[in-house]
């Protein structure tokens, strides 16, 4: 092997090496940003009327989310601003979450409020609130637009 040959040789090691890094960086925002969008729509598409199961979406790094929020929340209806101002809440909550999240990391989300469940699927009195179908189909959608 010539001179040339390994001089580009060691140049396309390097733009290799580069590219890799760019990579893994665009992924690992890509990751974080697809979590941190899932768990934006979760909140947002959890109905209110006190507050309590929106301001309950939690996420963890490699673990279930185990927490749960039970004071503060009275009997009283919310406002739509009250609402926003839960899913801000829930949303910084989990950015502080993710910072240290990389890629082989598994990002779990959890809403540990006991009625959830019959919010989201329904029951034979209450209408289904679709709140993960919801959740998901705005995040498939704002992926395939890009």
């Amino acid at each position: 092997m010539s001179e040339k040959d390994i001089k580009g040789l060691k140049e396309l090691n390097a733009a290799l090496d580069t590219f890799v890094h760019d990579v893994e960086i665009d992924s690992k925002v890509i990751f974080k940003k697809v979590a941190m969008d899932l768990i934006t729509a979760l909140s947002f598409y959890t109905p209110v009327d006190t507050g309590r199961a929106r301001a309950n979406w939690f996420v963890d790094i490699n673990k279930t989310p185990k927490e749960k929020i039970t004071k503060g929340f009275g009997n009283k209806k919310i406002s739509e601003g009250e609402a926003k101002t839960i899913t801000k809440e829930v949303t910084t909550k989990a950015t502080g979450k993710m910072k240290d999240v990389t890629l082989g990391d598994s990002i779990h989300v959890a809403n540990n409020i006991e009625y959830i469940k019959y919010l989201d699927d329904g029951t034979e009195r209450i209408k289904p609130f679709l709140i993960t179908e919801k959740a998901f189909n705005a995040i498939k959608q704002g992926i395939t637009k890009k």
